[in-house]
């Protein structure tokens, strides 16, 4: 089971890690 705060936290680390890597 996914938790949606657990989602946003993995979306989030996905952006982050786009921008790092722009």
């Amino acid at each position: 089971m996914i938790q949606p705060q657990t989602h946003l936290n993995v979306v989030d680390n996905n952006k982050a890690r786009e921008f790092m890597c722009i």
